[in-house]
């Protein structure tokens, strides 16, 4: 009975271990704080198939950020979706820093690659037929595929208020965007 009792636990053990072991080959592992580097798309506009969030289908933009001491210093981030994305609403999104939202940056290994995630950023929505935009904060995950494209990911808009005259309708919360850029563009960083 012992030897039975033994020989379960040693083999439950290992396959704990073993469902942990593979859990972690495909999870992002979180390495802290970004390294200083320059990040962006290959170019000042590229064009990118989003398959997720509320812009679908071709979008064009593109985005440069930098990171000193660990701390998101300066980001340029623009989408304009092709016939408003299929939305029928949101024309333009746009992320950034001003000096007073507080953002926070986080460095992870990938199985393919590193990923960036930002987090609390500055962001407003152009909202089509309106002049006052939806202003807000939101996430910005960027996955830097070894010898891929890469990938570009907008979740958690949130807003906080309109600026301009009128009030438009509800504006797009949540998810943005799940882009992937198209041939032969990419995003990619420098380590300085």
């Amino acid at each position: 009975m012992t030897l039975n009792y033994n020989f379960f636990l040693r083999l439950s053990q290992a396959l704990v271990c073993a469902l942990l072991l593979g859990l972690a080959a495909n999870t992002a592992v979180a390495q802290g704080l970004p390294p200083d580097m320059d990040f962006g798309s290959s170019s000042s506009t590229i064009s990118y198939v989003s398959a997720g969030g509320a812009l679908q289908g071709t979008v064009r933009g593109g985005f440069f950020g930098r990171i000193r001491g660990g701390a998101l210093t300066q980001l340029s981030f623009y989408l304009d979706p092709v016939n408003d994305g299929g939305t029928g609403r949101l024309t333009e999104f746009r992320l950034g820093v001003d000096g007073v939202s507080q953002s926070s940056a986080r460095w992870y290994t990938v199985t393919n690659g590193k990923k960036l995630v930002i987090t609390n950023l500055t962001a407003f929505e152009r909202i089509n037929g309106y002049t006052p935009q939806s202003h807000g904060v939101a996430t910005l995950e960027i996955t830097f595929v070894n010898g891929g494209a890469g990938r570009v990911v907008v979740t958690d808009y949130r807003h906080l208020y309109f600026a301009g005259p009128y009030t438009p309708p509800r504006p797009i919360l949540g998810g943005i965007c799940d882009c992937r850029p198209v041939s032969p563009y990419r995003v990619s960083y420098t380590l300085r």
